[in-house]
């Protein structure tokens, strides 16, 4: 298995995102996933990526195999691993 990006789960107003500006990452994005109930914006490299992610529907995340809206809890763990 090799990891393909790794995720966050960010508040819709993404605060994180002027401070990843100054630092000199580049954003692309936002990106709706259709079905999830999720968007996100992303930093990409050349193998791998950073994916800012936030729920904008919660009755489709509740509906959608990954369960995302889990992670929007306060004591949930909001960072995962994706490996292909």
């Amino acid at each position: 298995m090799v990891l393909n990006h790794y995720f966050t789960l960010v508040d819709k107003s993404f605060p994180q995102k002027q401070d990843l500006l100054k630092q000199g990452f580049r954003l692309t994005g936002p990106n709706s996933h259709k079905g999830q109930g999720t968007s996100a914006e992303f930093v990409l490299f050349p193998k791998n990526y950073f994916e800012y992610l936030w729920i904008d529907d919660v009755d489709a995340s509740k509906n959608n195999l990954l369960k995302l809206y889990r992670r929007d809890q306060e004591n949930a763990c909001k960072y995962g691993l994706c490996f292909a």
